[in-house]
């Protein structure tokens, strides 16, 4: 099922258990795909950035364009003061199939703890929950879907590695999956081992402007650029000759990340 999501262009939402309907808007922001010349080819997404009354974040993110099928999309990520993630969740509604049918939905929501990920899936009424132990730091893939939002995956990632020149942070990587025994139920399970390791502090030209940036580069060898308060200001996949900017941020209250 984790894997018609992909086809269904599924959409995602995530409840933070601490987020309480006191939470502030932050900031806005977007990240576009820019071509080698420096072009922006096209937007790949928007997003809002809360912040509760204990300091923890959430991120709600929409695609930069909407599913040619009609599917409303949206992703949201949980984090620590730091930026470090603390949970995960999807939320997809696609048209109904059929005229008087029902719209499909399926609803994703993880809790990434320090010890343990907690998930919970509803695929069109078929519900099911899944467990695993772990250890920190650790990434959290949720399953195969192509419209996994980039650019705030890989700040969780960038900001749970040490910041120290030569320094290598190695991470057990846990992944949502199919059960084997039922498709329309969820698994965790481990795959391979992956790595982050940072490589020096360097300006970086984003929004018009150079900003202070900890660059690092991961053992895929994605190369992820990060503000001094967690904001990711760039990623470039190793294979490729664009790279994914931070072309909009607007703070919108007192407390949201500064870039400087």
């Amino acid at each position: 099922m984790l894997r018609q999501t992909v086809v269904l262009s599924v959409l995602f939402s995530t409840s933070v258990v601490s987020f309480a309907q006191t939470a502030k808007n932050l900031a806005y922001g977007q990240y576009s795909i820019i071509s080698e010349n420096g072009k922006s080819e096209r937007q790949l997404d928007s997003w809002t950035l809360e912040q509760d009354d204990e300091g923890n974040y959430l991120v709600k993110v929409s695609p930069g364009a909407a599913p040619a099928n009609g599917a409303h999309i949206v992703q949201e990520f949980g984090f620590l003061p730091k930026f470090v993630p603390i949970s995960y969740a999807l939320k997809a509604t696609a048209p109904a199939l059929e005229p008087g049918s029902k719209e499909r939905l399926i609803h994703v929501d993880c809790k990434l703890g320090e010890k343990k990920v907690n998930c919970a899936a509803n695929f069109e009424g078929d519900a099911s929950s899944a467990a695993i132990d772990v250890a920190t730091p650790y990434l959290f893939f949720p399953g195969e879907f192509s419209g996994l939002d980039f650019p705030w995956f890989l700040a969780g990632v960038a900001n749970q590695a040490k910041a120290q020149a030569g320094v290598t942070t190695q991470f057990a990587a846990t992944m949502l999956d199919d059960s084997k025994d039922d498709p329309l139920k969820i698994a965790l399970k481990f795959d391979k081992q992956q790595s982050v390791s940072y490589l020096v502090r360097e300006d970086i030209a984003v929004l018009h402007r150079k900003i202070g940036a900890r660059k690092f580069k991961t053992s895929e060898g994605t190369t992820i650029w990060l503000s001094d308060t967690g904001l990711l200001l760039a990623f470039q996949f190793a294979d490729s000759a664009s790279r994914v900017e931070l072309t909009q941020y607007e703070r919108l209250a007192a407390g949201a990340p500064e870039l400087r």
